[in-house]
């Protein structure tokens, strides 16, 4: 069963917790709930500028997934960069897509769309895209986990 990414926190929290590698990340899926140019670092967010430091970092320290003793800089820009070359490649081989822009939510029927190219399945969900119910993390955790290892906790 294919690994799920579908919070960039929390990809991050689990490559530093389970200390995985971009081999790991070979075969996995991203439907984050980011934009591209998030992932990128070329937005703003908040007042804050997500350069890799800043997205890394404080995605560990919000999220809970890691201590904060763990937090340095060095740290922070090797797991992001790691992470931004595995989504990328991801995405060149069709495993990843994002939504459009930052007016636009994360769907169903993207993530239906991501699973489908993928040869996986979703019949089982093809409701939800349907009539383009709400998209949550829960509701992704609670309809897709018997198609795909929905990775969303540390």
């Amino acid at each position: 069963m294919k690994d799920l990414y579908i919070s960039f926190t929390h990809l991050i929290g689990n490559v530093k917790s389970k200390n995985l590698t971009s081999d790991d990340l070979n075969d996995a899926l991203f439907y984050l709930g980011c934009i591209k140019d998030h992932l990128e670092g070329s937005v703003r967010d908040n007042s804050d500028m997500c350069d890799a430091y800043n997205l890394a970092s404080q995605a560990e320290l919000d999220d809970g997934c890691i201590d904060v003793d763990d937090a340095d800089l060095e740290g922070a820009v090797a797991t992001y960069t790691m992470i931004q070359g595995a989504v990328r490649k991801a995405e060149t081989e069709g495993r990843a897509v994002f939504r459009p822009s930052m007016d636009h939510r994360n769907s169903f029927r993207q993530l239906n769309g991501l699973l489908q190219a993928n040869g996986i399945d979703t019949s089982l969900v093809d409701h939800l895209a349907e009539s383009n119910a709400s998209y949550s993390y829960r509701a992704v955790v609670e309809n897709y986990s018997s198609l795909v290892n929905v990775v969303y906790q540390c």
